[in-house]
């Protein structure tokens, strides 16, 4: 991570904003598509960040309060008749919901030691090629929390997936991540009935590109778990 040079925190009327300065780095996030050698580089120096933050060097949010929004989302898509749950098989809608829950339970799967970033996409990465091998730094901290270690490389697969079409399962492999299965089923599912429930609701105003980025998700993630529940 860049490293923090300052900070300041200050209320302005009714509302608090805290600044926070970081040291400039050179480079420039991986291009789109994905290139496989890239998605391994950066799996890879996430290990080695991940190892470094394991414990957690500050107090934040643990994953299962961050996921705990999620347990009944399949329930209430549903609900709300997504328009992604057309054709499926409705009988393996309440198994979903229940691994959904199990994501958001404190002390349970998703219970882990290891700070996490929980939102890496390429646009929150930064390579550094200017060297003899290149360096990559991981930026925009935004929803830092406490959980296993390897939570961040299965979600940054999942852009692997999204822009790129790589099956996460063959680079996570690849670059030797670890996963829990049950965990990992829990987090997918907790993460796809977010998606589908986001995507029965209207388009924000202004922000155009959001329901593709989320279908986006939302499919690279159903297909994964779908073959881990095969």
């Amino acid at each position: 991570m860049p490293r923090l040079l300052h900070w300041v925190d200050e209320v302005v009327g009714d509302d608090e904003w805290v600044a926070l300065v970081f040291e400039a780095v050179s480079g420039s996030p991986p291009p789109l598509p994905w290139d496989r050698q890239d998605a391994v580089l950066v799996l890879r120096s996430l290990e080695e960040l991940s190892e470094s933050l394991t414990p957690a060097p500050i107090p934040t949010p643990t994953l299962p309060d961050l996921m705990a929004s999620m347990a009944d989302s399949w329930a209430k898509a549903e609900k709300d008749a997504s328009p992604v749950l057309a054709g499926w098989d409705q009988e393996r809608l309440p198994e979903l919901n229940d691994l959904a829950q199990l994501a958001g339970t404190r002390g349970g799967l998703m219970a882990g030691a290891a700070l996490l970033h929980v939102d890496l996409r390429a646009d929150n990465l930064v390579i550094d090629r200017s060297g003899s091998s290149p360096h990559v730094w991981f930026v925009d901290w935004s929803w830092a929390c406490v959980g296993p270690r390897w939570v961040d490389a299965a979600l940054l697969s999942l852009d692997f997936a999204a822009y790129g079409d790589h099956r996460p399962e063959g680079l996570l492999a690849e670059a030797n991540v670890t996963l829990r299965p049950e965990a990992l089923h829990a987090l997918l599912a907790g993460l796809a009935g977010n998606w589908a429930l986001a995507l029965s609701e209207p388009a924000a105003p202004g922000m155009g590109g959001l329901r593709e980025f989320q279908r986006r998700f939302f499919d690279a993630t159903v297909d994964w778990l779908q073959r881990c529940l095969a």
